[in-house]
């Protein structure tokens, strides 16, 4: 083996590239009223869920464009889900003051979509026959994606931060390198 043969065979050899990747649809969550089912419980609190609005539709109810463009929360006008597709329990009884349950099924809806690359890179090197040297470098979220929380506000009774997304679930990127000596 010629010495050129033999650099090539130490600078491109020994490589080892891998990973792990996740694609997923966000958590489910649900649609709350904190007001609702007064008419059944009246000693302990307890959260039912909301009703659709008259005209509207599960998928009404989310607003359309990029996540990054529904990040604004209600600050900004643009939130996560409408909350005008939504309503109260309805009140039950002549004199108003109690609620029956809303009628959206419970985890209707999923969070923002998630993904996360994490890959490692490693070199080994052979010093002797019986020892190697391994260099690894670790990207954790490589690509530095964020992955969005669900919206920390689902009841409609707090309609000022209703749908919106206040926090991120992830890490941002992080690389971390090691060195083993194996003798």
């Amino acid at each position: 083996m010629s010495k050129a043969q033999s650099f090539k065979r130490h600078v491109l050899g020994g490589w080892v590239l891998s990973g792990v990747v996740v694609f997923q649809s966000g958590l489910p969550f649900s649609i709350l009223d904190s007001s609702a089912g007064s008419a059944y419980d009246g000693l302990t609190t307890i959260t039912t869920t909301a009703s659709l609005a008259s005209g509207a539709t599960l998928a009404s109810a989310l607003t359309s464009g990029s996540i990054g463009s529904r990040l604004g929360g209600s600050t900004q006008g643009v939130s996560y889900l409408n909350i005008n597709a939504f309503r109260a329990a309805p009140v039950i009884g002549d004199d108003g003051a109690a609620t029956g349950f809303g009628n959206l099924g419970r985890n209707i809806y999923r969070g923002p979509f998630e993904q996360n690359w994490d890959v490692s890179l490693t070199k080994l090197f052979s010093i002797r026959e019986r020892q190697t040297i391994r260099f690894t470098t670790d990207f954790f979220n490589i690509w530095n994606h964020p992955v969005f929380s669900n919206p920390a506000f689902t009841d409609i009774q707090n309609p000022a931060a209703f749908g919106d997304i206040i926090s991120t679930e992830n890490n941002p990127r992080i690389i971390q390198f090691s060195l083993k000596w194996s003798f």
